[in-house]
């Protein structure tokens, strides 16, 4: 047989899944043929790797600490995507409701301060005189 018929039944034969006649042929060619016989090597090391990483032993605490890095990448974003803009919005409305209550006593607080014309003339009893050139305060006493 050529080498190139035989390199196709090599990965078989490493498998030991050739029958029993094509098996002895690709061990006489191998015998002979140094090519093919280094294909078989890097064939088999292959092989040996490959098993090597199927009966890899995992950690046994690598699951847990997967699993407790992805929760806490979930409340993470819970925090960031929604505790955080509702926080905001209640600090922005607790702001304009104390703004507008702090408003409301400093109006209210301007109207008891504000009095009529009236009231001041009767509060202050003084008399307004305007000239033609200027304003003037006249004080009187009455008698209450």
């Amino acid at each position: 047989m050529d080498c190139k018929n035989i390199s196709k039944k090599l990965i078989f034969y490493a498998e030991n899944n050739l029958p029993e006649q094509d098996k002895k042929l690709v061990e006489k060619h191998i015998s002979s043929c140094n090519k093919c016989k280094q294909e078989l090597l890097i064939i088999q090391q292959a092989f040996g790797i490959i098993n090597d990483e199927k009966n890899l032993q995992v950690n046994p605490y690598i699951y847990t600490r997967i699993m407790a890095k992805t929760e806490q990448k979930n409340t993470s974003k819970i925090i960031k995507y929604v505790f955080r803009p509702v926080a905001v919005s209640m600090i922005i409305l607790m702001g304009i409701w104390f703004g507008h209550k702090a408003s409301d006593i400093y109006f209210k607080n301007q109207e008891n301060n504000i009095l009529t014309e009236e009231q001041q003339f009767t509060e202050q009893n003084e008399i307004y005189v305007v000239n033609d050139i200027s304003y003037e305060d006249y004080y009187f006493i009455t008698n209450q």
